[in-house]
């Protein structure tokens, strides 16, 4: 009798479970495979410069900066008030972005959010719309609010 003849401890295992324990290895080597920690990259705080309140119906200028973006990198700016979100793009040119916001985007009193993102760079601020000012109607009538 050769050696090659005896029957080995994995000739001796059923059909069935042999496919059984191939089946897990494969899963374990998947899932060890898969445990590696996620490398998602940290943002870079963006500052955003702006007032803390405004007067409905004015004009703001935001600044987006300063930061060590190359000249000409694309910064967009959402604002997000009552009436919904708007969206704004600039560059930046020797680190600063500025937006201006026209006065019509800003007549619904409340509070705007702003975000800002360029590149890996995230920055937020907010903004309080309040009622104030005076506008005349038609004959001598001044209203303040």
């Amino acid at each position: 009798m050769h050696i090659d003849a005896l029957p080995t401890p994995r000739d001796r295992l059923p059909t069935r479970w042999k496919q059984v324990i191939q089946r897990w290895v494969v899963i374990v080597a998947f899932v060890l495979s898969a445990c590696r920690a996620a490398t998602t990259p940290t943002p870079i705080k963006l500052p955003i410069s702006l007032p803390e309140q405004l007067i409905a119906g004015q004009s703001v200028t935001v600044r987006v900066g300063p930061t060590d973006a190359a000249d000409g990198t694309d910064v967009g700016l959402v604002m997000v008030g009552s009436l919904g979100p708007r969206v704004y793009q600039s560059t930046f040119f020797k680190g600063i972005a500025v937006f201006v916001i026209p006065g019509e985007h800003t007549l619904q009193t409340g509070t705007l959010a702003f975000v800002a993102a360029a590149e890996r760079a995230r920055g937020e601020a907010g903004l309080i719309l309040r009622s104030g000012g005076k506008f005349q109607l038609p004959g001598e009538w001044y209203v303040s609010f």
